[in-house]
């Protein structure tokens, strides 16, 4: 059963736009942030809907906007036609009058797409979204419907190269969004993030941060580590996230003898308060 939280009691004469996002799992919690604010200071109101994940008072918080509702789907309910979620979206729709949608990746996008006289903008994070042909022929009776964005320009040139039909306009970069006065402001000091996540003073600490996935390759930093770290008595290597590789890397990490060298943390809220215990980013 969907649940709403209303942040900001609804504006007289505003205009609502819709962000439709699969869930709140990280980055995508943070990235739905980023567009909410956007539009901050202007007379447009942002109702941000997760299609999967169980609500959530806190994940509302910082998602921010005016209004945030949890659908509260399963992954199984949202593959094939989607036709559960495509009515719940459109009941949502109509009640506020929204004619306008931001869906981050393709499953939101379809779904937004099935909502009668809205216009989604679909916003790609990763490669190979099109891929598949099925999803090609979709977007492509979709288009006068569709505007399509991308986090990089890499992600950009994919999407232009498997959706050959679309004139490149249509198909734009719009970066992620960082508030560097607020990490800024946020940082712990050294002592204080390395105390937390359990880091020696004298260790030369090398750190990654993302998704465990064969896009970040986290696989071939490991091995790079491996290479040096006979050469480097008191580095260490932090991966700090969660993935559908998390098993395979902690194996390799097994094989290569660097259990007490490198370490998968899970992921971490708020991680970038740590990043002052770091002596390198990868």
């Amino acid at each position: 059963m969907a649940q709403t939280f209303t942040l900001i009691p609804r504006r007289e004469g505003a205009t609502t736009v819709l962000q439709l996002c699969h869930g709140y799992g990280q980055p995508f919690l943070d990235v739905a942030r980023q567009t909410v604010s956007l539009f901050a200071g202007t007379r447009i109101v942002v109702t941000t809907v997760y299609l999967t994940g169980g609500a959530d008072p806190l994940v509302a918080d910082a998602n921010g906007g005016d209004e945030v509702i949890f659908l509260e789907f399963s992954s199984r309910q949202i593959r094939g036609l989607k036709r559960g979620a495509i009515a719940a979206v459109t009941e949502i729709c109509g009640q506020r009058d929204i004619h306008f949608a931001i869906a981050h990746r393709y499953k939101p996008l379809f779904v937004a797409s099935h909502v009668p006289g809205l216009f989604v903008v679909g916003v790609h994070h990763a490669f190979g979204d099109y891929e598949r042909y099925m999803r090609r022929w979709y977007v492509n009776r979709r288009r006068e419907n569709l505007a399509l964005l991308a986090v990089s320009d890499a992600v950009r040139d994919d999407v232009r190269a498997s959706l050959s039909k679309w004139p490149h306009p249509s198909i734009r970069t719009l970066y992620n969004r960082v508030d560097v006065d607020a990490l800024q402001a946020a940082l712990l000091s050294r002592e204080q993030a390395r105390e937390q996540l359990g880091l020696a003073d004298d260790s030369f600490v090398f750190s990654n941060v993302g998704r465990l996935h064969p896009d970040k390759d986290q696989k071939t930093l490991i091995a790079a580590f491996a290479t040096v770290a006979d050469q480097l008595e008191k580095a260490q290597l932090l991966i700090i996230g969660s993935g559908r590789l998390q098993q395979e890397l902690q194996r390799q990490i097994d094989q290569l003898g660097l259990q007490d060298r490198v370490r998968l943390t899970g992921p971490i809220p708020e991680v970038a308060r740590l990043f002052r215990a770091f002596d390198a980013f990868i």
